[in-house]
């Protein structure tokens, strides 16, 4: 009889135990989903690489603000260059306009909060100069002929009017102009130059004669 109060005493642990293991394990994430009117973006969890990833249906009409918190709070106030565009009640898609590539890097999923960078997509000087359409390089070259950067050697250049060069027509208004950080522009754009002129020498020859 002792015997048998042991063992069912030992069941009753043992249950007891399993129940309180099964209420601390993790929980699956519940589904996340945006159904306002103004946005046709949904999203659901799924376990992926030890996180939860978000898989979004994105569309043009998304409420980019949901997962982009950082870049959203950009917009408001006048501190980064987001701020000014939003005054011109600019929208997300009206410079980010490459959708084919936008739908493919939000279908990969974000196991992160907030969301990333649109490290993936890029941002031309034609999306900018298709708003800016009074503007053409040139013009711009002209009337910001006393915005210089200068280098070690106190070589002052017009950031608008590099010298022909692949490296140089490669480079976008957005190499300099950032939009949702509050950061000096010349100081981007000098930032830009030391990318390749690392020595800090803007002169040609000085480094790859």
């Amino acid at each position: 009889m002792r015997n048998r109060t042991i063992q069912l005493t030992m069941a009753a642990c043992v249950v007891a135990g399993v129940i309180a293991l099964a209420g601390c394990a993790p929980q699956a994430s519940p589904s996340v989903s945006s159904n306002s009117a103004d946005t046709n973006s949904t999203a659901s969890s799924a376990e992926a690489n030890g996180a939860d990833a978000i898989t979004v249906n994105w569309s043009p009409d998304s409420d980019c603000s949901v997962c982009h918190q950082t870049e959203a709070a950009s917009t408001q106030g006048g501190a980064c260059l987001a701020a000014t565009h939003a005054t011109n009640n600019t929208q997300c898609v009206d410079c980010h306009t490459d959708e084919s590539t936008l739908a493919t890097v939000h279908a990969d999923g974000a196991g992160k909060d907030p969301a990333t960078k649109l490290r993936k997509t890029k941002m031309t000087s034609e999306v900018c100069l298709a708003c800016h359409e009074h503007d053409s390089l040139e013009a711009i070259a002209e009337r910001t002929a006393d915005v210089v950067v200068t280098d070690d050697q106190g070589k002052a250049i017009n950031p608008h009017a590099l010298p022909e060069g692949r490296d140089h027509e490669s480079l976008a208004c957005t190499a300099c102009h950032v939009s949702h950080v509050a950061t000096d522009t010349l100081t981007e754009a000098r930032s830009t130059c030391i990318g390749c002129h690392h020595a800090g020498v803007f002169e040609c020859g000085t480094c790859h004669e």
